[in-house]
């Protein structure tokens, strides 16, 4: 995993964990405009440069980053959909490692069963992956903006049939862990109003987990564009969210 870092590392640090298929430059409206008062770290998830093993993997990397980096703690940190989970993990594992903590679309209800056809999926995702056709239809499903679609495509093209099928594991298998209920972390759960019922039912689901913690409905949107497609919306409400 490796981690691109922006603004002054004095500054109170907020990290965001991107998605599958997705990497830092998701995030570049965002970070460009939290860089001015805070310290942005970005992690590129594994998948990319190394195969991708597990949420509790990357949860493990991210922590060691924040204890020798940010000398164990952040301001907020952050995620979307699947980075929400590694989130979620990092929470449950650390109670005290961030003072904010942001999930955005994520799915604790995905459809049963499919986890058993991870390596048939994957290898079917990887094969495709080569047409652009496919990428931007995943591209779209995942809430980028059409501008981003090349990028997305050269980086879905990058991860490997091995990845795909543990990324498929891993989003099947996650369940929230029960120590999250101990996080101290203040917590905005984000889900578009036409986002998918089991994605309504995972942020109460986490909201009833995490004591400080709120659901925050976005009027029109579906997974992912909240994010992704406002980004200056979207830094106006963390910014709320740290001075309540």
């Amino acid at each position: 995993m490796r981690f691109v870092e922006y603004g002054n590392p004095k500054l109170p640090t907020i990290m965001l964990v991107h998605d599958i298929g997705l990497s830092y430059w998701a995030y570049t409206d965002i970070k460009d405009e939290l860089a001015k008062e805070y310290h942005v770290v970005l992690p590129i998830l594994d998948g990319i440069d190394e195969e991708f093993q597990s949420i509790e993997d990357e949860a493990n990397k991210i922590m060691m980053f924040i204890h020798n980096k940010c000398d164990g703690h952040v301001y907020a940190l952050g995620g979307l959909a699947f980075g929400s989970k590694i989130v979620l993990e990092v929470l449950s594992k650390n109670s005290n490692i961030a003072d904010y903590a942001i999930i955005e679309s994520v799915d604790l209800y995905p459809t049963k069963g499919l986890s058993s056809l991870a390596p048939k999926v994957a290898l079917s995702i990887s094969n495709l992956t080569k047409y652009r056709w496919f990428s931007s239809r995943q591209a779209a499903a995942t809430g980028l903006p059409k501008e981003l679609n090349t990028r997305y495509h050269e980086t879905l093209k990058s991860i490997s049939s091995i990845s795909f099928e543990h990324f498929i594991e891993e989003e099947y298998k996650f369940t929230l862990p029960p120590t999250l209920k101990n996080t101290s972390a203040r917590t905005l759960i984000i889900f578009g109003e036409k986002e998918p019922h089991n994605t309504r039912m995972s942020a109460r689901y986490i909201n009833e987990t995490i004591p400080y913690s709120q659901m925050y409905q976005i009027l029109g949107m579906t997974h992912g564009q909240f994010s992704l497609q406002h980004p200056h919306h979207y830094v106006r409400l963390l910014k709320r969210l740290f001075r309540n």
